[in-house]
């Protein structure tokens, strides 16, 4: 198995002969790594990737979407191994999203300050949306302290504990 692939950017940007670092994955389970080498050299069957199952490879530095490849059986009188379609596919780059634009304050009048906001998912709170925190209810018996410094509470049932 083979750790990096080629992969030419969809729009052309990269050259074709740049090695990406990718990960291959079976499911869940890591098959191959740029950090390891544990499964170099060895065969998808001696991994038990076979018919029916699902590989992903996953592009390291995030610029590619992720490839699907599916192990399936070949067809009576196959010539080759494996079949790749015709025309194979551009890969597609994964959405940027924008930056926001920055937003500008008029300080003295020559110099402009700009100051970069961070979009939030939550719309703003009015003045007039916001209500006070829920209090707990306290008892209606405060504790009393006895001239020894203890403290005596008494509850719903007129109960007398007394803490010392």
């Amino acid at each position: 198995m083979e750790e990096d692939e080629d992969m030419e950017d969809a729009e052309g940007e990269d050259d074709e002969s740049e090695r990406r670092e990718v990960s291959v994955y079976e499911g869940q389970r890591l098959l191959s790594d740029p950090d390891m080498d544990d499964n170099l050299g060895r065969t998808l069957e001696s991994l038990n990737c076979t018919r029916g199952k699902f590989l992903t490879i996953v592009d390291e530095d995030e610029v590619f979407e992720n490839v699907v490849l599916a192990l399936s059986p070949l067809p009576d009188g196959a010539s080759s191994a494996f079949i790749l379609p015709s025309p194979f596919p551009s890969l597609k780059q994964h959405a940027r999203p924008k930056p926001p634009a920055p937003a500008a304050t008029e300080d003295d009048g020559d110099v402009t300050e700009i100051v970069a906001t961070e979009p939030s998912r939550k719309r703003a709170a009015s003045e007039d949306d916001i209500r006070p925190a829920k209090r707990a209810r306290t008892a209606e018996h405060h504790p009393e302290e006895t001239e020894d410094g203890h403290i005596v509470i008494s509850d719903d049932d007129d109960d007398i504990m007394e803490v010392l």
